[in-house]
């Protein structure tokens, strides 16, 4: 039987959520990944078991491995935005290795004192615990120079993709911002939706029906502000005020609650 040959070598600083998808993703169509950096070496040795890479939280080390070793053609850094404008700073500028970063709301430029550069946002929430179909998850693809293109395109075809685009830094972090409202401030109002029914027998999941069918209009709609419903876009006073009694005079959550009420009842008048 042929073994299938490797196809690209990669390494990868970072060993969180974005990481634990990407690097087995990227060895199952025959990519090597020949190392892993992280903070924490238990976290980045985690993550080269699954991989079959070498392991290391000494950044020094990490960077001469790239410098000695000429296979290596791409650098991905899988990293929150902090600890991103905290590493680019710190790359060698004589690296061979195209250096891709999968942040949101970083700008491709953060990575401008190395050769070549680019960016794969993948528009999607991760949990090590959860696997996704990648094929399901766009991409969204920035590049500084032909080689960063090829290698990126090389990168998103490994990934299997089925939405593959190239925006600008502008547009990204416009999404980016957009996400953080769709997904991230959507999952607190879950939590915070889960909190209110803690002392009674009831749960989230018996809101499934309606939260699937809301996500699912909304996505189907080109305004899903037509689509809107409830007590604050009818104005029920009554009601509006029996809520806001049922929060026991918590003011953080009586906050969030006129806020959210008030931005409904104006995006319905200026409409």
């Amino acid at each position: 039987m042929t073994t299938p040959q490797v196809t690209h070598t990669f390494a990868i600083m970072g060993s969180g959520n974005v990481a634990s998808h990407l690097a087995p993703s990227l060895t199952r169509a025959v990519w090597h990944c020949r190392a892993v950096w992280s903070r924490s070496e238990e976290h980045a040795a985690e993550l080269a078991s699954k991989v079959a890479a070498e392991s290391t939280s000494d950044c020094a080390y990490f960077y001469r491995l790239l410098q000695e070793d000429p296979s290596v053609e791409l650098l991905l850094l899988c990293l929150t935005d902090d600890g991103l404008s905290d590493v680019a700073k710190k790359l060698p500028s004589d690296l061979s290795a195209t250096v891709i970063h999968t942040s949101g709301s970083t700008p491709m430029s953060v990575l401008s004192g190395v050769p070549s550069y680019g960016v794969l946002y993948p528009v999607q929430t991760f949990s090590k615990s959860r696997a996704l179909d990648m094929s399901r998850v766009p991409l969204l693809l920035e590049w500084s120079d032909p080689q960063a293109e090829s290698l990126l395109r090389a990168l998103a075809d490994a990934l299997g993709s089925e939405d593959v685009r190239q925006v600008t830094s502008e547009e990204r972090g416009r999404l980016h911002l957009a996400a953080c409202f769709g997904c991230n401030f959507v999952n607190h109002l879950l939590a915070v939706a889960q909190d209110l029914l803690r002392e009674t027998p009831l749960s989230l999941s018996d809101m499934r029906p309606l939260i699937e069918e809301t996500i699912s209009k909304a996505m189907a709609s080109d305004d899903p502000a037509t689509l809107q419903t409830g007590p604050a876009i009818r104005h029920d006073e009554s009601t509006l005020q029996r809520h806001q009694a049922l929060l026991n005079g918590d003011p953080r959550l009586t906050a969030i609650y006129q806020l959210m009420a008030h931005s409904i009842q104006e995006r319905a008048e200026k409409s």
